[in-house]
C-alpha cells in the first residue's frame, strides 16, 4: 500500500508540474490589454502607437499599473504623468496621485464628473463633436498645433483648443490639465489632422512620461459602492417576476404530468474495479506522451514568438535556439522536436518540464 501511495504521489506531482508549466508557456502576453487608451493595446481604441513613438523620440516612457507601481516611480518637475482609465480613480487614489505626482505635470484623459469633483474644480463637462480645432492659447509648446477627434469632453474655463462652450484641454491648476479630446491618443485617430504633434508636444515636452493606469482593486469597498450600485434599478423587480413565472410554470406542469414514477434502471452498471483499472491503463499509456507533446508545443510557440521564428519550422527554430543558448543542436532537437521520444516515467516527465523551462529562460535572457 505504501508503494502504491508513493507512485500515486509521483503521478500527481508530475501532472501538476506539467500543467503549471503548460499554463505558463501557453498564457497570452500579459503586457497586452484591451483597455481603451492603454499603452500596450494595439487595437484601434488603444494607445500603443503613441507610446512607441514617444519612446522612439527619446522620451523615457514608464508604465505604472496600479497604486503600488506608481509608488515605485519617482516623479519630479521634469516628469509628465498621464492618467488613462480615469474612471477607475476614487477619492483615495486621487489623493495619493496628487501627493505622489504633484511635482510633475499631470494630464488626465477624459476624466468623468466624479473624478473632476475630486480635484475640487466643479466643472460641468459636455460631450460634443468637433471639426479641426486650433490650440489658440499662450502655451509655448501647443500654441501652433491643431487637433481633430470624433467626440470630446468640453470643459469650461481657461485652457487650449477652445470651442463654443469651453476648451478641449483645460488648465485646472498650475500643473494639472484635463484632456477632453483624449481620442487623439488612440491608434485610430492619432494620425488625423495634427493629433500626433499634439500628443508628442503634450506628453513629451519634459523628456520623461509616467503612464499611470489606475486599478479599481486599489479602491476601498466604500468607494466601489458594492454590487447594488453597479446594477440597474430594474434588475430587482425583473428577478422577482422571473422567479414567480418559473414557480407558476412548475406548478402548471406538475398538475398535467402527475407524480413522478420511480423505475429500476434497465442497464447494468460496471463494477468500480473495471473503471479504476481502465483509468490506470490510460494513465500509464497516454498521459505522459500527451503531456510531453503539450509541453514541447508550448515551448516552441513561446520561444518562436521571442525569436521571431515560426513555431512550425522546427528545424530552423532548433538551429536558432542552439546558436542563442550555446547548447548543442542535438540536445535542443531532443527537447523541442515533436517526434522526440516520450518520457518513460513520471520522473522523466518532470525533468523534461524543468529542462524546457530552463531552455526558455536561457533564450529570453540572452
Amino acid at each position: 500500500m505504501k508503494r502504491r501511495g508513493t507512485r500515486a504521489g509521483w503521478v500527481i506531482g508530475a501532472v501538476v508540474a506539467a500543467s503549471l508549466l503548460a499554463a505558463v508557456l501557453l498564457r497570452p502576453d500579459d503586457a497586452r490589454t484591451s483597455a481603451p487608451l492603454d499603452p500596450h493595446n494595439p487595437a484601434p481604441s488603444g494607445a500603443q502607437a503613441v507610446a512607441r513613438v514617444l519612446a522612439d523620440e527619446g522620451v523615457e516612457v514608464v508604465v505604472a499599473r496600479g497604486r503600488s507601481s506608481l509608488e515605485d516611480v519617482t516623479v519630479d518637475a521634469r516628469t509628465t504623468v498621464l492618467v488613462t482609465s480615469t474612471e477607475e480613480l476614487g477619492a483615495s487614489t486621487v489623493e495619493h496621485l496628487r501627493s505622489h505626482a504633484g511635482a510633475g505635470d499631470l494630464v488626465l484623459a477624459s476624466p468623468p464628473p466624479g473624478v473632476v469633483d475630486l480635484f475640487g474644480e466643479g466643472l460641468d463637462a459636455l460631450t460634443q463633436s468637433h471639426g479641426p480645432t486650433d490650440a489658440s492659447c499662450d502655451d509655448a509648446v501647443l500654441g501652433r498645433h491643431r487637433l481633430q477627434v470624433d467626440e470630446a469632453l468640453v470643459f469650461p474655463g481657461p485652457g487650449c483648443f477652445p470651442v463654443d462652450d469651453g476648451v478641449l484641454l483645460a488648465q485646472v491648476g498650475e500643473r494639472v490639465r484635463f484632456l477632453g479630446a483624449a481620442q487623439l491618443l488612440t491608434n485610430e485617430q492619432v494620425t488625423t489632422s495634427g493629433n500626433a504633434a499634439v500628443a508628442l508636444s503634450l506628453l513629451g515636452s519634459t523628456g520623461r512620461l509616467v503612464w499611470y493606469v489606475p486599478d479599481s482593486a486599489d479602491l476601498s469597498p466604500s468607494e466601489l459602492g458594492g454590487l447594488d450600485a453597479a446594477l440597474p434599478p430594474w434588475i430587482g423587480p425583473g428577478l422577482w417576476i422571473l422567479v414567480l413565472t418559473g414557480v407558476a410554470l412548475v406548478l402548471w406542469r406538475v398538475r398535467r404530468l402527475g407524480p413522478l414514477a420511480v423505475e429500476p434502471l434497465p442497464i447494468p452498471v460496471r463494477a468500480i474495479e473495471s473503471v479504476v483499472g481502465r483509468g490506470r491503463l490510460q494513465q500509464r499509456s497516454g498521459d505522459r506522451t500527451h503531456a510531453a507533446g503539450v509541453l514541447r508545443t508550448a515551448a516552441r510557440r513561446r520561444i518562436g514568438e521571442h525569436l521571431q521564428v515560426p513555431a512550425d519550422r522546427v528545424e530552423d527554430l532548433c538551429l536558432v535556439v542552439s546558436q542563442r543558448s550555446g547548447r548543442p543542436l542535438p540536445e535542443v532537437r531532443a527537447l523541442l522536436t515533436p517526434d522526440s521520444p516520450a518520457p518513460t516515467s513520471d520522473t522523466a516527465l518532470v525533468r523534461l518540464a524543468q529542462e524546457l523551462t530552463a531552455l526558455t529562460e536561457e533564450v529570453r535572457t540572452r
